[in-house]
């Protein structure tokens, strides 16, 4: 009775035990030529394999002539080192836009245009992505073939993002929220002049450098994503718009950076290192980056049919030097706060730590410097401390509450303690606390500069109060074009997104 008793028992560890990783391991070593067809055949080999599969570039450079295509990947990509392994896009035009075949299990999926050299795709019914990828650098050497997106004035031929990471592709929505584990480290990711952002001095051919996006439905719609991301030790460089973009972000944890050891590094982007789009319930930690970027990082909250009571989004952006430089078209800000369901709803999501950071303006030629070091374009309960400003800003190193809607941008209950402006000039003021501000306090660091409160109920302390430069026409002018007017890429149109700037 008690051996018929231990093998009942192992029946049932036997049977509700999960699965076991895959152990397989398919590398690739560089051909000297056109090594797409290889390195897919080696992803789709990990996929039949399972979870934990590794698809291994040896040492060398490899050389891309069409997009990979990666169908339900959980598992590890790397290389040799970030110095030793280099896979480019080749220096000719890249075909693409092109389709992507619909997933078998929804045989009615319209097609979806990729716009991207490397695209991993949730599959269902199974497991959400665990992907890791180490030591790579990602070149982009050549341009796309013209394409579009609404609301811009030309073409464009730079890619999408350089990786980009789907959830399901359903032909309707259906509430399911797509999820991904995304561990990055000691990547490059490097794009270069082949490439035009409409008709602008941008000498870039890539516009992001990961982009997680969820389930999306074509001509319907995007649902949230739930991701889990870390990206540590990596460089981005000549990058459009950000290093990551997340799209409608629901219960994330992301870090980019994180400690001393695990910073990463920026060299001309046009973006900055974070752009992301929060549903809520998230964190978010950038922390220990150095860079010369046009924008550090922008978070920007989003009301969505599918969480109507979100979660607050705990942001920290901490430790970081930035080297601002003014873009040639677009405005240009340090770090930009835009809390949407507060704005219309007077729901606040977004919850922020902004502190010990460096701000620095640098002159590359493209006029006068970024319109903010930090702008709390619409937010509460927003703490900026102890961070240090230099060089000229256009409008403040610090803003908040003087967006005039419609609807205002309300910034309340504001603590900016301990900021040294010793070295910052600024068109309006150092900070500027506009009219839309409330009940913030603002506690004066080492040799404060002034500030210009139009707000009501604010404190200032230890800091000259003074009236400042009201804005003119001119700043007026940037501060309209530089708010909310991003227009959205064709597959965010009508869901309220704007996409990367």
């Amino acid at each position: 009775m008690r051996r018929l008793f231990v093998s009942i028992v192992a029946l049932l560890i036997t049977v509700t035990s999960p699965a076991a990783l895959s152990d397989a391991v398919f590398s690739v070593p560089p051909s000297g030529l056109d090594d797409t067809s290889t390195i897919q055949a080696a992803f789709d080999a990990a996929v039949n394999a399972g979870p934990g599969s590794t698809v291994k570039l040896e040492a060398g450079s490899y050389c891309l002539t069409s997009p990979l295509i990666v169908r339900g990947f959980s598992g590890t990509w790397i290389g040799a080192g970030k110095e030793q392994t280099t896979l480019k896009t080749c220096p000719d035009v890249f075909p693409v836009p092109q389709n992507i075949v619909p997933d078998p299990a929804y045989p009615a999926d319209p097609p979806f245009r990729v716009l991207s050299p490397i695209v991993f795709i949730e599959v269902a019914g199974k497991p959400s992505q665990d992907i890791q990828i180490r030591e790579i650098t990602i070149e982009l050497a050549g341009e796309t073939n013209p394409w579009t997106r609404p609301g811009l004035p030309g073409d464009l031929t730079i890619f999408r993002p350089a990786i980009q990471i789907l959830g399901r592709r359903p032909t309707v929505l259906d509430g399911a929220i797509s999820s991904v584990s995304l561990a990055v480290d000691r990547i490059g990711m490097i794009g270069n002049a082949e490439g035009s952002v409409f008709g602008t001095p941008y000498e870039t051919n890539i516009d992001n450098g990961i982009e997680i996006l969820g389930s999306l439905a074509p001509g319907v719609g995007v649902e949230p994503v739930t991701a889990n991301v870390s990206i540590t030790r990596s460089h981005f460089e000549r990058v459009a718009f950000s290093a990551i973009q997340t799209v409608y972000c629901l219960d994330c944890n992301v870090t980019f950076g994180g400690s001393s050891k695990n910073g990463n590094t920026s060299s001309l982007n046009f973006g900055g290192a974070v752009f992301a789009s929060i549903v809520g319930g998230s964190s978010f930690l950038v922390s220990h980056n150095v860079g010369a970027t046009q924008n550090g990082a922008f978070f920007q909250a989003v009301p969505h049919a599918a969480a109507p009571n979100p979660g607050p989004a705990q942001i920290v952006v901490a430790h970081n030097e930035f080297d601002l430089f003014p873009a040639p078209i677009n405005p240009s800000y340090g770090i930009t706060l835009v809390d949407i369901p507060s704005a219309f709803f007077g729901t606040p999501v977004i919850s922020a730590t902004i502190e010990n950071n460096t701000f620095r303006q640098t002159d590359i030629g493209f006029g006068e410097g970024s319109l903010f070091g930090v702008d709390n374009f619409v937010a509460s309960d927003t703490v900026i401390r102890n961070n240090r400003f230099s060089g000229h800003y256009a409008v403040s190193a610090i803003a908040a509450g003087y967006f005039d809607g419609p609807p205002p941008g309300i910034a309340d209950n504001l603590l900016l303690k301990g900021n040294n402006l010793t070295g910052a000039s600024a068109g309006v003021a150092p900070v500027w606390l506009g009219p839309y501000s409330t009940n913030s306090v603002v506690v004066g660091g080492p040799n404060s500069r002034h500030v210009f409160d139009q707000g009501y109920g604010n404190i200032a302390t230890g800091v000259n109060n003074a009236r400042g430069n009201p804005p003119g026409p001119r700043l007026q002018d940037l501060l309209g074009a530089g708010s909310m007017g991003q227009e959205p890429s064709s597959e965010y149109q009508g869901f309220g997104i704007t996409s990367g700037r």
